[in-house]
């Protein structure tokens, strides 16, 4: 019999047993992909005319900078609460920017170089430092965002939508589904055939 395949060290689970160990290194691998995620869904939810507006790496930056800002309101509750609680922060950016609402941006510069809270929140907040969009690594995630754009703008639009609620919004079934006004199984029918069908995508693109 073959020897089991590694663990992936990058899989959601492996990271949530390194952060006991190594807390500020695996908060930094979530952000980054948090931050991917991000840029897909910030490209489908702007407009054209909000595009003439302001740019999408600002309110990344903005998002990365009112997190850093509100970390003592973040209550870590499993995979996907990290990418849920930004993906709100960067969804309230763009009505507030939809409404033409003063922006008045927060740069990571003004933000104080620690936090007195849990080791924990220490760490949340030094990868959030280490990560915001625009310092290491942005090109090659700009690159990945970037071949996840291509690969979902080939869906039906309501699958797009069952992939970007569920997947990078984070939301649970019944929230998309109230946002769709359909019903959950409608969801989950929708999000399996765009994954299947991304799947096949990605596997033209590789």
């Amino acid at each position: 019999m073959d020897p089991p395949e590694p663990a992936d060290p990058d899989t959601t689970e492996a990271l949530l047993r390194r952060l006991a160990e190594q807390p500020e290194a695996s908060w930094t691998a979530l952000l980054r992909r948090v931050e991917t995620k991000l840029r897909v869904l910030l490209h489908f939810r702007m407009s054209e005319r909000l595009r003439a507006v302001v740019e999408e790496e600002d309110l990344l930056q903005e998002t990365w900078a009112e997190a850093a800002h509100k970390l003592e309101r973040f209550e870590y509750r499993g995979p996907g609460s990290l990418q849920r609680w930004m993906a709100g922060i960067l969804r309230n950016k763009l009505l507030h920017a939809a409404r033409g609402a003063p922006r008045v941006p927060l740069p990571m510069s003004a933000l104080p170089n620690h936090v007195s809270s849990s080791s924990a929140a220490a760490a949340l907040f030094d990868a959030l430092h280490k990560t915001q969009p625009g310092v290491a690594d942005r090109v090659l995630r700009e690159e990945a965002a970037a071949k996840v754009r291509e690969v979902l703008a080939r869906l039906p639009a309501t699958e797009r939508e069952a992939v970007l609620l569920r997947v990078f919004e984070g939301c649970t079934g019944r929230e998309a589904a109230e946002r769709e006004g359909v019903d959950e199984s409608t969801i989950s029918l929708r999000l399996q055939r765009a994954l299947a069908a991304c799947s096949r995508h990605l596997a033209e693109l590789a």
